[in-house]
Formats: structure tokens, C-alpha cells, sequence
């Protein structure tokens, strides 16, 4: 089903994005939420990462299922909030 979101995204249809966030939003919290250790910031974490992997769609490769390459993209961004917050 993922696959069928993913080409409809990248043919244009925009708006198809939510399924991704419905489908994986839960997922995402958790992920975030058990590295940072904080829910709002998990939140904020989530969000960039839902952003990111909009942006950044025709760049994944089907190597993986997209739920992997999505907690990837919210593990790194996790822990490029604790870094940027630890320099604060």
C-alpha cells in the first residue's frame, strides 16, 4: 500500500502525504519519544521528521519498507535536537 501512496505523492497528488502520517504517526512518537524523553519535543521531532521525509520522497529506494526509512529520518533528527539543545 505504501508503494502506491509513495507514486501518487510523487505524481503530484500532495494531499496523499496524510495517509503517511496517519498510518505512521504513532510509530513516530514512539521512536522519538524513547530518545529525547520529553513529548513535546518528541512532537516537534515528529513533525520535522514528517517534513523532511516529504521533502526528501523521491530520494527513497524501495530498499527498505518506507516505515524503516521513516524511523531513520526521526532517529536522526531526535538526536540532532538533543545535540542542538546540549549546545544551548
Amino acid at each position: 500500500m505504501d508503494d502506491l501512496y509513495i507514486k501518487k505523492v510523487l505524481d503530484g497528488q500532495t494531499e496523499e502525504f496524510r495517509y503517511f502520517i496517519k498510518q505512521y504517526k504513532d510509530l513516530a512518537f514512539s521512536v522519538a519519544f524513547s530518545i529525547v524523553k520529553n513529548e513535546f519535543t518528541a512532537a516537534e521531532v515528529v513533525q520535522e521528521s514528517f517534513v523532511k521525509a516529504y521533502e526528501n520522497l523521491k530520494s527513497f529506494k524501495g530498499e527498505s519498507k518506507f516505515s524503516t526509512w521513516l524511523c531513520r529520518i526521526v532517529i536522526n533528527e531526535s538526536f540532532k535536537t538533543i545535540r542542538k539543545d546540549k549546545s544551548v
